[in-house]
């Protein structure tokens, strides 16, 4: 676990006790116990994580809201290199800030090497999950020219 600095430490224990409530004794033991089962996360990343809304604290434990893996996947769509959003218009109504069905099996393929049956199911998971949604919630997720965005 690397060792974050003194801003670090106060950043995510004013996080926790904004967010959760928690005392910075609390925060501390919330924080080392995450950590212990996260080798691969730093305080850095756990930061970011609380930020973003993915994990929670029930019982003075964190936990996440939905796997890692998915966090990271969304944040690589998200991102330059990732899946196309746009302002998008059907029949006279505008979407914004969503992208195509299709388009994204096609970049799940490609970014994870998966089939386009499994890309479906990846994007299922995501919806399930509501970090996407259809735009007009008509849909589940499909390998068509539909519209979705990021919840």
């Amino acid at each position: 676990m690397l060792n974050p600095s003194q801003e670090g430490i106060e950043r995510i224990l004013r996080l926790l006790l904004i967010r959760f409530n928690l005392s910075p004794s609390q925060s501390l033991f919330v924080i080392q116990d995450w950590l212990a089962k996260h080798l691969d996360q730093t305080w850095e990343d756990l930061e970011e994580l609380v930020d973003q809304g993915v994990v929670i604290v029930e019982n003075n434990v964190l936990l996440n809201v939905y796997p890692l893996e998915l966090y990271y996947l969304v944040k690589e769509m998200r991102s330059s290199h990732g899946v196309k959003l746009k302002n998008r218009r059907y029949l006279l109504k505008v979407y914004n800030n969503c992208f195509i069905g299709s388009e994204a099996v096609e970049w799940l393929v490609r970014r994870k090497n998966i089939t386009r049956e499994e890309a479906i199911q990846l994007g299922q998971l995501l919806m399930d999950y509501q970090i996407i949604n259809h735009v007009a919630n008509d849909h589940s997720f499909k390998d068509e020219y539909l519209f979705y965005h990021f919840c």
